[in-house]
């Protein structure tokens, strides 16, 4: 919470529960956070009086393995961004993201086949490889989709 919260009535954080009752949570005051799955749990900010303003900061994490699934959007965010500086920003991330997928599954296949020293066994297979490189394009393509576009393109979904 970035705005002092003293005097304001309401600005409650409204979430939906999993049997579909709402509860408000009553904000965190002025330098305090309150953490959630904000992509996975239904919540809206509600309405604050008595304050002249409502100012919360969102900050996004994922996990530190690279294997685990990376399902971050930029939707609510792309309209009120500068185009280039978020294309730049989002692009960055996404493909250093898949670098490092891709340098520790060529780990994962080199350390494999050093401790098969008869080669016996298949380290990697077509099936696991054709796999990995979909997953990889699949997310490559969720991020192009995101970008904002330039003047005569239109969203993707």
């Amino acid at each position: 919470m970035l705005s002092d919260v003293t005097n304001m009535i309401g600005g409650e954080t409204a979430i939906k529960k999993g049997h579909g009752t709402i509860s408000k949570i009553r904000g965190p005051a002025l330098g305090y956070t309150t953490v959630m799955q904000g992509r996975y749990v239904k919540h809206l900010a509600c309405k604050a009086y008595n304050a002249k303003e409502r100012i919360t900061m969102v900050t996004s994490f994922r996990a530190k393995d690279v294997s685990v699934p990376d399902e971050s959007t930029l939707f609510t965010i792309r309209e009120t961004t500068k185009k280039n500086r978020l294309n730049a920003q989002w692009s960055t991330y996404r493909l250093r993201l898949v670098a490092e997928r891709m340098a520790k599954f060529a780990d994962e296949i080199e350390n494999a086949s050093k401790d098969d020293v008869d080669a016996e066994l298949d380290v990697i297979n077509r099936e696991s490889m054709q796999a990995f490189l979909d997953a990889q394009t699949k997310y490559l393509q969720h991020g192009i989709s995101q970008m904002m576009p330039y003047p005569g393109e239109t969203y993707t979904k």
